[in-house]
C-alpha cells in the first residue's frame, strides 16, 4: 500500500474573489470551499476577508472572498480592503465575479481590476437567472474583447464550478500581462463597460429589462425614492408596533393563566413563600413579561425586513441615503444598521 501513495507535494495557488456587492461572491466562495460564509442582499455584506481551501487535482486552491465594492477608489473601508488586496502580491490570480443579469454594471469594476492585477479571470455568475430573464451573453466574444478567460457559472446550482477551478489552477503557471502605468478615471471604465456589454448581450425578453429599469427609477429617484422609502419604513414600524398589540395581549393572558396554575401547584406542594417569590413572582413573571412585550414586535419586524432584503430594496435605500450620510463622513449602507 505504501508504494501506491503519492509523495509529491501539491501545488498551492492563491486566488481572490472580487466583484460588486450582491453578485454571489460569497455563494460562490461557499460552493467552492464548503464553508458557510454568511450572505446577504445588501451593499458590503462581506466587510472582512474570508479565506477557505479547496483542491483541484494536484493543486490546493486558497480562496479569499474580498469585500464587495463598486469601485477601487478607496472611498470606503470595503474599497480600501479590496484595493490593497488586489495591489498586493499575495495572489496568483484575481477572479472577478460578475452578474450575468447586469453585465454592464459589473464590467466597470472588472476593467479597474484588469488595470491593477497581472492575472484576471472573469467569472460570470447567476447565469441561471439570466436565462430566466431571456438574457443571452456571447461568452467567446466577451473573452475575445477582454483578452482574459471568461467562465460562466451558476454558484447556487453549482454549475460550471469545475471549469472555474481548472482555469484558476492553470492560471498560476501562465504569464501575466503587463500592468498599466497609470489608472484611468472611473468614467473611462464605465464607458468601456457599456460598449462591451452592448456588443455581447442580447435581450430576448426586453420586458424584463424595462420592468427592472422602471422599478429602479421609482425606487432610486430623488423624489419618488425618498417618498417610497419613508412610506415603507413607516408602514414597517407601524405594523411592528400596532400589530404586536394583539399577540402581546394573548401572550400576557396566557402567562397570567399559567401563573395562577403555578401558584396553586406551589401551594399544594407546600412551597415556602420566599422560594415562591423567587421562582414565580421573580424568574417566571419577569421572563413572561419580557417575552410578551418583546417577542411579537421582533417576530413581525424581522420577517418584514427580510422580505425587503430578498426583494433587493435595501441596497436601493443605501443608495438613496449615501449622499446624505457622506456629509457626516459615513456611507449609505450604514443606514441599514440605524
Amino acid at each position: 500500500m505504501a508504494d501506491q501513495v503519492s509523495t509529491s507535494t501539491p501545488k498551492l495557488c492563491r486566488a481572490a474573489l472580487a466583484g460588486n456587492p450582491n453578485v454571489g461572491k460569497s455563494t460562490l466562495f461557499n460552493a467552492l470551499t464548503g464553508l458557510h460564509q454568511h450572505v446577504g442582499n445588501w451593499t458590503g455584506k462581506t466587510v472582512s476577508c474570508a479565506v477557505g481551501l479547496c483542491r483541484y487535482e494536484d493543486t490546493v486552491l486558497e480562496l479569499t472572498d474580498l469585500p464587495g465594492t463598486y469601485s477601487l477608489q478607496s472611498d470606503s473601508p470595503e474599497e480600501e480592503v479590496a484595493r490593497e488586496a488586489i495591489l498586493s502580491s499575495s495572489f496568483h490570480v484575481i477572479v472577478a465575479v460578475c452578474d450575468a443579469t447586469s453585465l454592464e454594471r459589473s464590467l466597470g469594476l472588472v476593467f479597474q481590476i484588469m488595470a491593477l492585477a497581472p492575472r484576471v479571470i472573469l467569472c460570470v455568475n447567476l447565469c441561471d437567472e439570466a436565462r430566466k430573464k431571456g438574457i443571452v451573453i456571447d461568452f467567446p466574444e466577451l473573452e475575445k474583447l477582454l483578452g482574459i478567460p471568461v467562465i460562466p457559472v451558476s454558484a447556487a446550482r453549482q454549475e460550471g464550478l469545475t471549469g472555474l477551478l481548472s482555469c484558476i489552477a492553470s492560471c498560476k503557471s501562465s504569464c501575466g500581462k503587463s500592468l498599466q502605468t497609470c489608472e484611468a478615471p472611473p468614467e473611462h471604465y464605465l464607458k468601456k463597460a457599456s460598449e462591451v456589454s452592448r456588443r455581447v448581450t442580447v435581450y430576448h425578453c426586453p420586458e424584463y429589462r424595462k420592468r427592472d429599469l422602471r422599478i429602479d427609477r421609482a425606487a432610486t429617484g430623488p423624489v419618488t425614492g425618498t417618498l417610497l422609502m419613508l412610506i415603507l419604513l413607516f408602514f414597517l414600524f407601524w405594523l411592528s408596533i400596532s400589530g404586536a398589540n394583539y399577540p402581546s395581549q394573548l401572550l400576557s393572558s396566557a402567562s397570567s393563566w399559567l401563573e395562577t396554575k403555578l401558584l396553586a401547584l406551589a401551594s399544594l406542594a407546600g412551597m415556602p413563600d420566599w422560594l415562591e417569590g423567587i421562582l414565580i413572582f421573580g424568574v417566571y413573571k419577569v421572563s413572561a413579561w419580557v417575552i410578551s412585550v418583546m417577542l411579537p414586535p421582533m417576530a413581525i419586524f424581522f420577517p418584514l425586513f427580510t422580505l425587503l432584503e430578498d426583494f433587493g430594496y435595501l441596497p436601493r435605500v443605501a443608495f438613496n441615503l449615501d449622499h446624505h450620510f457622506k456629509k457626516c463622513s459615513a456611507c449609505g449602507k450604514q443606514a441599514l444598521c440605524m
